[in-house]
């Protein structure tokens, strides 16, 4: 929603609420499911790079770096 312009949007309010209410006490965001597979062959959906750790209990820096992102154009976080 923020690419398209629409994170404003009075319906993003209960996914927002989620996504702040997912952050870990470290701070971070965790990887809660994995989405792609490695594999040594260039083909649809793999990927040939490490997207980090998927653990529900343990950051995952490509995550929270999104859900910053997104809170922040939401006004919901101000970066220091």
């Amino acid at each position: 929603m923020v690419e398209a312009g629409a994170i404003s949007d009075r319906r993003c309010k209960r996914a927002l609420d989620i996504l702040e209410e997912k952050r870990l006490k470290d701070g971070g965001w965790p990887a809660e499911a994995k989405y792609y597979k490695n594999n040594n062959i260039n083909s649809s959906g793999t990927d040939l790079v490490s997207w980090g750790r998927v653990d529900k209990s343990k950051s995952n820096e490509w995550v929270t770096a999104d859900a910053l992102y997104v809170l922040k154009e939401a006004k919901r976080f101000v970066l220091p």
